[in-house]
Order: structure tokens, then C-alpha cells, then sequence
């Protein structure tokens, strides 16, 4: 849970900073915290979801991703880059929160 909100500072800090050094900084720890997502993310996975359906069950949950990711290609070349910024840092405190009310 951390990790999403490292990563969702570190994506809407360059909103508001116009540094290429920032958004490099930014972009680096990123890649940390996406680093430490996956594998706690896989356990997650192994721990809650049974073997028989997994992997029926993880690609349904692509494909809302995936309109996601496309709805927002089809956009990107009207927004600016501090918006771009501000949306990704939106859009993972939003999968924070839902990680956070997930039953435990």
C-alpha cells in the first residue's frame, strides 16, 4: 500500500516542478516502487486467488486495464504533460484506496 503512494507522489510531482532533472528523479523512483510491486502483487495472487481460476480471473481483470490504457492514448495528445502526470498519480491513488479497502 506504501509502495502506491510513493509511486503516485512521485508520478504528480513533476505537475507542478517544470525540471527534467525532477522528472527523471521522479521517474526513477517510480521504477523502484513498480520493482517492489510486482512480487508483493504475485504473492497477493498466489495467497488469495485459488490455482484453478487464476488465471481466468487475472485476464478478465486486463480488460478493463486495457480500455483504460486506450481510452487514455486516444486522448494524450490533447493534455499537457502535468496533467498526463496528475491523472497517472490520480488513477494509482485510486487503486491505493481499493487495495487498502480490500478484505484482508
Amino acid at each position: 500500500l506504501y509502495t502506491i503512494g510513493v509511486a503516485a507522489v512521485a508520478l504528480s510531482i513533476p505537475a507542478f516542478l517544470n525540471s527534467h532533472s525532477v522528472y527523471f528523479l521522479c521517474f526513477c523512483i517510480f521504477e523502484v516502487c513498480v520493482g517492489v510491486y510486482m512480487p508483493a502483487m504475485a504473492y497477493q495472487r498466489l495467497r488469495n486467488i485459488p490455482s484453478e481460476v487464476r488465471a481466468t480471473i487475472m485476464n478478465l481483470f486486463r480488460v478493463p486495464l486495457n480500455v483504460v490504457v486506450v481510452l487514455a492514448l486516444l486522448d494524450v495528445g490533447h493534455m499537457h504533460h502535468s496533467v498526463i502526470s496528475l491523472y497517472c498519480g490520480g488513477l494509482l491513488l485510486a487503486a491505493g484506496a481499493a487495495q487498502y479497502l480490500m478484505p484482508k
